[in-house]
């Protein structure tokens, strides 16, 4: 297709045929807000191809840009801009066990009613998205993406400054969608509700060496991340960085569920009323293994700021090789306000912790001191300018645990 705008609703209608602009800058397809302008909806598989294009001003019910079910297309080298859904899914709409692939793409500026301003996913749907911006959209739950009942798979995808005016402002995952994200960017995405850059309610998700940066959820808890699960639905957070969020609640992360968190940064996150760092709620199981939780802080001293253990069923954490140092009013904190002494338990092993067990004020909770702690300085090198690595003659090197596990 040569360069242009054309004022068009397109509907591949069961043909596996490839549809290639000449550019995305310059190929334009208009939908004239008359319907989605692109439709996916009979069986297409990933044989239908759909290529440098900017796809605009569509407008309907579901779908605005992109309209996906039953479906399975290629979508690369496509913006998807200023389209708008009354209900759900701006920019994209995809549903009833569609497998889109998605590269190479920008997906802004679109508007939903309902769910997923930017990308909205049901229905056991399985969408793949590699090296996607998905910037500056709006919706009530999920401002960047929602997904429901689906599975997505996220690759050096960026999803930023979307807003939601109640749950997840960039992500928003709900009910056995279970998700992969893994070298990507979330940052400065804000909810009015829970969690400003994600939100996953009752489904498993792996998030592997992301940035976490600067989200917010103004009037609730997980200003990163906030996370409630059913019993067994696992959380793994690996290589990852949560950093400068903010929220009521659990300015970094806000947890409810069985999480396992490795070789991860929790640093400078904020809560306006507890937990500044880490809120672990409600009979949470954890593991921590070489992590760092510093500089965060809360405008309540007392509700800690690094690692908060908070509700009325017991929390299981178990901490190890990790530094949890110079939060403000507490490193380590069992809630105080009438939810202590529920039986938690926290074990700590081979680990930094500020003030030591001592500085710990427990509220009739039990507290594990194992081997190898200790409350020294850990030397970062500029913690002034985001740097937590480690000085030469850090006290925290070459003291972890020596099980071959752990190495």
């Amino acid at each position: 297709v040569a360069a242009g705008t054309y004022v068009d609703n397109i509907n591949f209608s069961g043909k596996n045929i490839a549809v290639i602009g000449a550019d995305s800058s310059n190929t334009i397809i208009d939908g004239d807000s008359s319907g989605s302008v692109v439709v996916f909806n009979s069986g297409e598989d990933t044989t239908a191809i759909l290529k440098n294009f900017t796809i605009q001003n569509g407008f309907n019910t579901w779908g605005g840009g992109v309209y996906i079910s039953s479906s399975s297309p290629t979508i690369t080298n496509i913006n998807v801009v200023n389209n708008n859904a009354p209900n759900s899914g701006g920019g994209i709409h995809c549903q009833e066990s569609s497998s889109p692939s998605f590269s190479n793409m920008t997906i802004s500026g679109n508007t939903a009613g309902s769910a997923g301003g930017g990308l909205y996913c049901l229905s056991n749907s399985d969408p793949t998205l590699t090296n996607v911006t998905i910037t500056n959209n709006t919706s009530s739950s999920g401002g960047g993406i929602y997904s429901g009942n689906s599975s997505f798979t996220m690759d050096s995808v960026t999803v930023s400054n979307n807003t939601s005016s109640n749950m997840g402002g960039g992500i928003y995952s709900y009910e056995n969608s279970e998700s992969t994200i893994k070298n990507s960017f979330i940052s400065n995405n804000t909810s009015s509700g829970v969690g400003g850059g994600l939100t996953s309610y009752r489904t498993p998700i792996i998030i592997y060496n992301t940035v976490i940066d600067s989200n917010e959820s103004t009037n609730d808890s997980g200003g990163g991340i906030y996370i409630d699960q059913t019993p067994g639905a696992g959380v793994r957070v690996i290589d990852s960085k949560i950093s400068n969020n903010v929220a009521n609640q659990g300015g970094g992360i806000y947890f409810h569920g069985k999480l396992i968190l490795v070789n991860s940064y929790l640093t400078n996150n904020a809560a306006n009323e507890k937990g500044g760092g880490f809120v672990s709620c409600c009979g949470s199981d954890v593991t921590m293994d070489n992590v760092t939780i510093t500089g965060n802080t809360t405008n309540n001293p007392a509700h800690g700021n690094g690692l908060l253990i908070t509700g009325s069923q017991a929390n299981q954490i178990s901490v190890a090789n990790s530094i949890i140092w110079g939060n403000d009013f507490g490193n380590i904190t069992f809630d105080q306000n009438g939810e202590g002494a529920d039986g938690h338990v926290l074990n700590v092993n081979y680990s930094l912790v500020g003030g030591g067990q001592d500085s710990i004020t427990t509220n009739g909770n039990t507290i594990n001191w194992g081997s190898g702690n200790t409350d020294a300085d850990p030397l970062f090198t500029d913690a002034a300018n985001g740097d937590y690595t480690l000085q030469s003659g850090s006290p925290a090197i070459d003291v972890g645990n020596p099980n071959a596990f752990y190495n």
